[in-house]
């Protein structure tokens, strides 16, 4: 799941998010551009707890970027190399 964050994402809040949804799934995997205003979480929780988990980690607001929505590929011809 892709999230646009309406704030730049700090270093703070990146790790504050990742603590708030390791809670939630162990397992997950949460990757933020710092100073950007994406996070993704992908794991085994519905968009309601990782959106919990944001809110938890005072990362809001920040809405569920739609899959037809998504423009950004990284190594497609929207990536910009920036977050390699």
């Amino acid at each position: 799941m892709l999230f646009i964050t309406q704030n730049p994402v700090t270093h703070l809040m990146a790790a504050s998010v990742r603590e708030a949804v390791l809670k939630i799934d162990p397992q997950a995997s949460v990757r933020s551009e710092v100073s950007g205003n994406e996070i993704s979480i992908d794991g085994d929780l519905s968009a309601d707890q990782a959106q919990q988990a944001l809110q938890a980690a005072d990362c809001m607001p920040a809405r569920l970027q739609a899959a037809e929505e998504q423009v950004h590929v990284q190594g497609g011809h929207t990536c910009c190399g920036h977050c390699t």
